[in-house]
């Protein structure tokens, strides 16, 4: 009974965790992240719409840029689309999901590292309110980073679970946690692996240091092999991990100092406040900022003198370290927090100095690092109860919400509407409303995008520039939308690309539908080439002469412009693995036969394992080996085969065949 009791325990806190989080969730995408919304979170509903169309948590059509990305918002966005919301709704909805889900995980983890409920729950919520800008977006806005942050104090939670004797389950949780995360991107697994290891060499013995190290590396070079496997299937834009370079000593403290100067403007609240007026609640909001960037800052640094004397500790002695000064436990976190920092640090520097954020979850583990100091230090005059009540009001004080209602008071539903649905973005929406037109196309990722999420069943993609031609760019949108037939709605601008744009469209004829000072819409067909990539849905294929010799074989002759089969069994012709619509769809080969025993036509996809129909040839036939047969597809396929089968012996001519729909 008790155990059940603890069990029923155990779900009602998670279940307030989740409804806290949703909460938190919904009110920072509602009132705050407006604000800041953009493109790259305006993906995540068009990788959720994609999802929802395909019925996979990784689909087909979808660009997914320089990583996989299946730890993010968009499964609950796609959940939210089929609940019947759309637009921004849904994506405030399925956002808040997914902070849920996240919260309950954190809560678990956080459970077990203090062994108390309460404590997980209140940490939990704490950890959720954004004190920065990289929370507000990377963490609760687009959710890049969200993921990854939980896992990471996941994994420093378990491993330091196994080092202080909790046995081998701690050890697998942990070894689960890196290599989900390094599924996804294994660059993230490899700069929490490193730390970890780092802090293991220092404070354990050489037997607990060769067991972790040997697992946990087994689980970052498995999950490494995973995400191999899976982006052959799935391939990404660019792969940052395969083209690091190293980079020269200038270089390295050049970019050390600016990356680490985006670190501290990113942790805290404290340039919201830039340029406004001196009032006593602003001044207060600057003064807490400022003592939170000191809080990061000296945290950091007494970490960095940690790490030095117990590396020179760890020089003098051949003993593991088996405990030191403080809380074992909220050292060990302390201490992979702060080498996080520096290996982070240092990586970005090195290696990739496009921002600092690849180090936020180290930033994530000194805030709750310093939490617990806070929380400890109020426990020592009130009560723990009260001392949760009053950090948690701490928070707040500290958060980029409370900033935000300072500085905008109460203009945030103005501001919004004015950032989000200009006269523009109402005027699409006006004009696609009397046309019909659902995709919208133009210059600029950050323009283009926000669409996506902004105007319901709106479809906007960027274009650009190259070689004087117009592509469409693919990075986090969908193939499938190059291939729109028809007329197109046009938003431009004064880019040069825009401008490029619409010297084609006057040249094309297209009509100018609404002109402002600073845009124009336009209404005309496709103007851009079509990448290959984009795998255009085919209405209809035939193969005859230099075409059909184009196809692969397996077996067999080119002779007089057809395919002889040699006596040889295999497929004499397949492919083109093409991408048809679902349908009924008419078959007709062309050619002539001689003896035969068993050959046959087929029509597959998914890579031959998915078979939609098969016709047995019959022998000693002329011009048409099969006429008019249907063939059904009761799903959209991406790589349509037709093969030809002979058997060892059999004689066929194959000059042709059709697929046309019915």
């Amino acid at each position: 009974m008790i155990h059940i009791e603890k069990i029923k325990t155990g779900y009602l806190f998670s279940c307030i965790a989740a409804l806290i989080a949703f909460g938190i969730g919904y009110i920072h995408h509602r009132w705050f992240y407006p604000l800041h919304f953009h493109g790259d979170a305006a993906a995540m509903q068009v990788l959720a719409r994609a999802i929802l169309d395909e019925k996979l948590l990784l689909p087909v059509d979808f660009s997914y840029g320089n990583q996989l990305i299946f730890l993010r918002s968009s499964p609950f966005i796609a959940l939210a689309l089929w609940a019947g919301l759309d637009g921004y709704n849904a994506f405030v909805f399925g956002s808040s999901l997914s902070i849920a889900f996240w919260a309950v995980i954190l809560f678990g983890f956080l459970s077990t590292y203090f062994e108390s409920r309460k404590k997980g729950l209140l940490f939990s919520i704490l950890l959720l309110v954004p004190l920065g800008i990289w929370e507000v977006d990377l963490i609760l806005g687009q959710q890049s980073h969200l993921a990854n942050v939980v896992l990471a104090l996941g994994t420093v939670i378990f491993v330091h679970r196994y080092i202080s004797d909790k046995g081998n389950p701690s050890l697998l949780a942990g070894c689960v946690c890196l290599f989900v995360m390094s599924s996804e991107a294994p660059i993230r697994g490899l700069l929490v692996l490193v730390p970890v290891l780092i802090v293991i060499a220092l404070t354990v013995n050489i037997r607990h240091l060769l067991r972790v190290s040997s697992v946990m590396a087994s689980s970052f070079v498995l999950a490494y092999v995973t995400n191999k496997l899976l982006i052959r299937s799935y391939p990404i834009s660019s792969n940052y991990f395969n083209t690091l370079t190293f980079k020269s000593s200038n270089e390295l403290i050049q970019n050390f100092i600016r990356t680490s100067r985006e670190a501290i403007r990113s942790v805290s609240s404290l340039d919201t406040v830039s340029g406004t007026h001196l009032s006593v609640l602003g001044f207060l909001v600057f003064a807490s900022a400022m003592l939170l960037v000191i809080a990061y800052f000296s945290f950091i640094l007494d970490g960095v003198l940690k790490v030095v004397r117990l590396g020179l500790w760890k020089l003098a002695s051949s003993r593991g370290l088996h405990g030191f000064s403080g809380n074992r436990v909220v050292n060990f976190v302390s201490l992979v927090a702060v080498s996080g920092v520096i290996v982070g640090a240092f990586a970005v520097s090195a290696l990739n100095p496009d921002s600092s954020r690849h180090y936020l979850w180290a930033i994530f583990l000194v805030k709750f690092c310093l939490f617990i100091g806070l929380y400890e230090i109020a426990s020592r005059f009130v009560t723990r109860n009260r001392a949760g009540i009053l950090i948690f009001a701490v928070s707040l004080v500290l958060s980029f919400w409370f900033a935000t209602l300072v500085v905008y008071k109460r203009n945030i539903d103005e501001l919004i509407g004015a950032r989000n649905f200009s006269g523009a973005i109402l005027q699409i929406k006006k004009i696609a409303e009397e046309t019909g037109i659902r995709n919208v196309y133009g210059d600029d990722f950050w323009r283009m995008m926000p669409l996506n999420t902004l105007l319901p069943n709106i479809h906007g993609q960027a274009l650009l520039l190259r070689d004087k031609e117009v592509y469409p760019f693919s990075w986090l949108t969908r193939p499938s939308w190059s291939c729109i037939n028809g007329d197109v709605l046009y938003y431009l601008k004064n880019s040069p690309v825009d401008n490029a744009i619409e010297k084609k469209l006057v040249n094309l004829g297209g009509k100018r539908v609404y002109q402002e000072e600073d845009y124009a819409l336009w209404v005309a067909p496709r103007v851009w080439q079509i990448p290959p990539a984009a795998k255009c849905f085919k209405h209809a294929f035939t193969f005859k002469d230099e075409s059909l010799l184009e196809l692969p074989s397996a077996v067999g002759l080119v002779k007089d412009g057809v395919k002889i089969s040699n006596g040889e069994p295999g497929f004499l012709t397949f492919g083109p693995y093409f991408p048809v619509r679902s349908g009924n769809y008419r078959l007709n080969v062309w050619g002539s036969s001689g003896m035969l025993n068993g050959s046959y036509v087929d029509v597959v996809s998914d890579l031959g394992d998915k078979i939609h129909a098969k016709f047995d040839l019959k022998p000693y036939v002329d011009d048409v080996l099969i006429q008019n047969e249907l063939v059904h597809l009761s799903r959209d396929v991406r790589d349509i085969e037709v093969r030809v089968w002979v058997n060892e012996n059999d004689t066929i001519k194959l000059s042709g065949y059709s697929l046309e729909p019915l």
